[in-house]
C-alpha cells in the first residue's frame, strides 16, 4: 500500500504539471487579453456579459446532475454510463436554451439590460447547448490524471476566445458582442478538440437507469455546488439588479481580477487533488499528508499575488487598464485581502468529496450562504458595493474558522502540524509589508512605470524569500513541499 500511495502523489505531481501549466496559460491569456479589451471596451460591456453568465451559471446549477463527479470518485468500469450521460446532456442543454429564448426579456429586464443587449440575454442558451455536445469520454483525462490533454484543450480553447473577442471589437464593433462571440468560439473549439483527443464517437442512449446508481452520491455533489454557487454569486446578482451593468462590470472584474492566482491553486485542487485523493481515500495518513502540502502550495503560489495587489493594487490599475477602471481599486484590495482566507476554504472541498463525504460540504455550503444573506444585505445597505464586498469577506473569515474545526476530526490533523506553514507564511507576509512601506516612503507620484514594475516584482521576490527561508529553518512547511514537488518534476535529483 504504500507504494500505491507514493505512486499516487508521484502522478498527481507529474501529471498536475499539465494542469497547473493549463490553469497558469488561460489565467495569463485571460489576464494579457483583458488589458487590451479594456482599452477598447467599457465597464458596462464587461457588466451586461457578467450578467448573462449569471444567469446561465445559475440555471446550469439548477439543472445539471454532477454525474461525472461521481464517475471520477467512482472506482471500476464507466464505460455504460457515458453514453446516457451525454445523452442526457443535449437534451437538459435543448430544455435551457427554450427556457432561456421565452424568458430572455425578463431575464434582461431584472438586470437593466435593453436592445442589443436584451436579445444578447434570450441567445445566450446556446452557449449551453454547444458544450453539452462535448464527448463524455474526456472524463478519462481526469480519472487517469492525463492532464496534458486537458492542458491542449483548454488553451486552444482560450486562445480561441481571446482571438475572437479581440479581433471582433477591433474590426467590428467595440461591444458586449466581442465577448459573446468569444464565449462561443472557445466553447465550439472546446468540443472539436475533445473528439480529437479521445476519438470515440457517442451514441444517443436512452438507458438513463443506469444514471441512478449515481445518485446517492451526486445528490451530495448537487447540493454543495449549488449552495457554493448562490453563496459566491449571490453578491453579483444583488449588484446587478439594484444598480447599473457598469457598476456591476467594476464589481465582477474587481472580485475575479484579485482571485487570479487562488483561483490556479484551487482549480488545480479540484480537479488533480479530488483525482488523487480518490486513489488513496482508504489511506488516511496519505490523505493527511496530501493535504498539509497543499497548505504549503497556497502559501507558495496563491499568497504572494494577493498580498502583492493589496499593498500596490492601485498602482497596477492605473498602469495596466487605465483611468476609467479607477473605481475598481478599492473592492480589488477588498477581495484581495478576503482571498487569503477563502482559498484555504477551497482546499479542503476536493479533500472531502475524495473520501466520500460531500455531505459535509454540503452543510459548510449551506451554511456559508446563510451568513452570506444577512451580511450582503448590512454591507450593501449602508456602504454601496465596497460595504458588500467588505460583507463578503467577514463571512470567508468566519466560515474558515468554522471549516477547520468542523474538518479536524474527519481528518484527524494534529494542529501542530500547521505551525510550520503558518508562521512561515506569516513572516513572509509582514516581511513583505515592511519593505513594501519602504519603497513607498520613497516612491512619488511622477514614478515611472518601468520602477513601479519593478519593485512590484521585487516584493514578489521578497515574499518567496522570507516564505522558503523561514520554513527551511524551521525544518518543515514549504521549503520541505517545493522540494519535494521539484524532485518528483526531475528538477532536483531524487536524494536531494
Amino acid at each position: 500500500m504504500e507504494g500505491a500511495g507514493e505512486g499516487v502523489y508521484k502522478k498527481s505531481i507529474r501529471s498536475g504539471k499539465w494542469f497547473f501549466l493549463n490553469i497558469l496559460s488561460q489565467k495569463l491569456i485571460g489576464v494579457v487579453s483583458f488589458f487590451i479589451l479594456a482599452r477598447l471596451l467599457i465597464p458596462g460591456d464587461y457588466g451586461v456579459m457578467a450578467a448573462i453568465m449569471l444567469v446561465l451559471g445559475l440555471i446550469n446549477q439548477l439543472t445539471t446532475v454532477p454525474f461525472g463527479d461521481a464517475l471520477t470518485q467512482r472506482k471500476g468500469d464507466i464505460e455504460r454510463f457515458l453514453d446516457p450521460l451525454w445523452t442526457f446532456e443535449i437534451l437538459r442543454s435543448a430544455v435551457v436554451v427554450i427556457f432561456i429564448f421565452f424568458a430572455g426579456g425578463s431575464l434582461a429586464n431584472f438586470f437593466h439590460l435593453s436592445g442589443t443587449d436584451s436579445i444578447l440575454m434570450s441567445y445566450s442558451g446556446l452557449l449551453v447547448l454547444i458544450s453539452a455536445f462535448s464527448n463524455p469520454r474526456q472524463i478519462y483525462f481526469f480519472k487517469e490524471l492525463d492532464f496534458f490533454k486537458v492542458f491542449i484543450r483548454d488553451v486552444v480553447s482560450q486562445i480561441a476566445f481571446v482571438a475572437t473577442a479581440v479581433c471582433y471589437a477591433l474590426f467590428i464593433k467595440a461591444s458586449p458582442l466581442a465577448l459573446f462571440f468569444g464565449y462561443a468560439a472557445q466553447y465550439f473549439s472546446g468540443v472539436c478538440l475533445s473528439f480529437f483527443l479521445h476519438p470515440v464517437i457517442p451514441r444517443f442512449s436512452a438507458r438513463f437507469n443506469n444514471l441512478m446508481e449515481l445518485i446517492g452520491y451526486s445528490k451530495w455533489s448537487y447540493g454543495q455546488d449549488l449552495m457554493s454557487f448562490l453563496s459566491s454569486q449571490l453578491d453579483r446578482m444583488v449588484v446587478g439588479r439594484l444598480l447599473s451593468p457598469h457598476e456591476l462590470g467594476v464589481y465582477a472584474r474587481s472580485k475575479d481580477l484579485s482571485s487570479t492566482a487562488s483561483s490556479i491553486v484551487f482549480t488545480i485542487f479540484d480537479k488533480v487533488g479530488f483525482a488523487a485523493f480518490s486513489k488513496v481515500q482508504d489511506r488516511m495518513d496519505k490523505v493527511r499528508e496530501g493535504f498539509l502540502k497543499s497548505v504549503d502550495v497556497v502559501l507558495i503560489a496563491a499568497i504572494p499575488i494577493t498580498v502583492i495587489l493589496l499593498f500596490e493594487g492601485g498602482a497596477l490599475v492605473r498602469i495596466l487598464l487605465g483611468e476609467k477602471w479607477l473605481s475598481l481599486v478599492v473592492p480589488l484590495k477588498i477581495f484581495a485581502s478576503g482571498n487569503i482566507f477563502f482559498v484555504f476554504n477551497r482546499i479542503v472541498s476536493p479533500v472531502l468529496n475524495a473520501i466520500g463525504r460531500p455531505d459535509v460540504n454540503f452543510k459548510i455550503n449551506a451554511i456559508q450562504l446563510a451568513l452570506t444573506l444577512p451580511s450582503m444585505y448590512i454591507g450593501f445597505r449602508y456602504f454601496d458595493f465596497r460595504g458588500l464586498s467588505v460583507s463578503i469577506v467577514i463571512t470567508w473569515i468566519i466560515m474558515l474558522c468554522y471549516v477547520v474545526i468542523r474538518t479536524r476530526g474527519i481528518l484527524m490533523i494534529p494542529k501542530r502540524s500547521f505551525y510550520p506553514s503558518i508562521t512561515s507564511g506569516f513572516i513572509a507576509c509582514v516581511g513583505t509589508l515592511v519593505m513594501d512601506l519602504i519603497f513607498r516612503s520613497f516612491r512619488n507620484v511622477n514614478t515611472s512605470t518601468i520602477i513601479i514594475l519593478v519593485q512590484v516584482a521585487i516584493l514578489g521576490a521578497i515574499y518567496f524569500s522570507l516564505l522558503l527561508w523561514s520554513s527551511w529553518k524551521i525544518g518543515k512547511g514549504p521549503y520541505e513541499t517545493l522540494r519535494s514537488i521539484l524532485r518528483e518534476l526531475g528538477v532536483l535529483p531524487q536524494k536531494c
